[in-house]
């Protein structure tokens, strides 16, 4: 009786394989489909090749702590079930998270978070309908290029000293828990229209170089903003009496 491999679950070596094989031939390394039941160390990785992990289930922690992605990396649709941690880490092509999700729940010991601390964004970013079921850091991330953060963010969502050097639009986000933006910087464009901030929304210190929008956003509790930044304070204040 022959016994056929199961191809859509993957280990740590297999990924691997297929990684070292897409980067020997020049090829897109091709995740897509498959469910990752090992933990994943890419710690320092370089990726030299683009990587496609479109609906792609991380079952186990994976860390992507100081990688480069030299090309373009697409997470399209991806879940991961456990611990996501991007520290450090570069996207310097195009980096696609839209309709991903990234799951957690409070146990009696740990609580599965995602981590995007001082990762640099050096083309478009999205996160287009992507569901953050417990924290996610960006302190001290860079976007050089444009971001898109339509997403769900249902436990506290930290942007603190985080440089936003082109367009980003928080378009129709959700803000469940606390938005922390205190000293982000917005150097280009910023788009907050028809956002909602359930938990406190924290502006101090924060500037904006360009234009910036609330038209149609929902604050449901206090928002924190500098005095001295006038421009602000009046656009949230008539966000609040809409």
């Amino acid at each position: 009786m022959n016994i056929k491999k199961d191809k859509t679950h993957l280990k740590a070596k297999e990924v691997f394989q297929i990684l070292k094989d897409a980067e020997e031939k020049g090829f897109t390394a091709n995740f897509d489909g498959k469910t990752i039941v090992d933990e994943l160390d890419f710690e320092g990785y370089k990726f030299s090749v683009p990587v496609s992990f479109v609906k792609t289930t991380f079952e186990r922690e994976v860390s992507f702590i100081y990688a480069t992605f030299s090309a373009n990396a697409y997470f399209k649709g991806a879940t991961f079930d456990d611990n996501a941690y991007f520290n450090g880490t570069k996207f310097r092509g195009d980096a696609d998270f839209s309709l991903s999700t990234f799951d957690s729940f409070t146990g009696a010991t740990s609580r599965y978070e995602v981590l995007f601390h001082e990762a640099t964004f050096e083309g478009d970013v999205c996160f287009i309908e992507a569901t953050f079921k417990g924290d996610v850091f960006f302190n001290y991330a860079t976007f050089k290029a444009n971001a898109f953060f339509r997403a769900t963010f249902e436990g506290d969502v930290l942007f603190h000293e985080a440089t936003f050097e082109g367009y980003i639009s928080f378009n129709c986000a959700r803000f469940d828990g606390y938005a922390d933006f205190n000293n982000a910087m917005f150097d280009g464009y910023a788009d907050f229209n028809g956002a909602t901030f359930s938990g406190y929304a924290d502006f101090r210190y924060a500037t904006f170089a360009d234009k910036v929008y609330f038209n149609n956003t929902i604050f449901e509790r206090k928002v924190f903003f500098t005095p001295e930044n006038k421009k602000l304070k009046e656009l949230i204040e008539e966000a609040q009496n809409v």
